[in-house]
């Protein structure tokens, strides 16, 4: 994620206790980020699995995620939201967002989420119900995506009506 300096946000967050099902760290991010940007900008942005952040179907933010299972087991989020400037064919705040109020919000947000994020994940998630193509390294998966299992796995129905459960892949809706 690149921006110019001082334009965006870019930060990671460092967790150290991780819940049963670590990926629900990027949701929690991801679920914090739309809150605070609708909070200071006004917008409503949707999420697109498995770590988008979409603004008027522009990509507005990216999350991430790392896991470091050592002596000191931790997961390092990061995340990219435009704010004052976005690459061509993204969306951003608007230039009165100021990177440092949004990571303050979005730490706000993240502290107000739910223990059980489920739901609200799902209700936030723009690719339910909708027709996708998932890119995975075996080739193409194309069908209507159906749900999120509590363990970040999205199911795809396809159109031989086959479900399948996708782990990791970029999604185009």
């Amino acid at each position: 994620w690149e921006a110019p300096p001082g334009a965006n946000l870019l930060v990671s967050l460092l967790f150290r206790r991780i819940p049963q099902y670590p990926h629900q760290l990027t949701q929690r991010v991801a679920l914090a980020a739309a809150d605070a940007a609708e909070r200071l900008a006004g917008a409503r942005p949707v999420l697109k699995w498995p770590n988008d952040l979409l603004l008027d179907g522009a990509k507005l933010a990216g999350v991430l995620a790392q896991a470091h299972s050592g002596t000191q087991p931790a997961v390092v989020v990061g995340i990219g939201i435009n704010c004052g400037w976005a690459p061509e064919g993204g969306a951003r705040l608007g230039d009165d967002v100021a990177p440092l109020a949004l990571l303050a919000e979005l730490l706000r947000c993240y502290d107000a989420l739910p223990v059980d994020i489920t739901e609200t994940y799902r209700e936030r998630l723009a690719t339910l119900g909708t027709r996708v193509r998932v890119e995975l390294p075996s080739g193409a998966l194309i069908g209507d995506a159906l749900s999120v299992e509590p363990s970040g796995e999205l199911v795809i129905r396809d159109d031989e009506g086959a479900r399948h459960t996708v782990t990791v892949g970029d999604v185009v809706h």
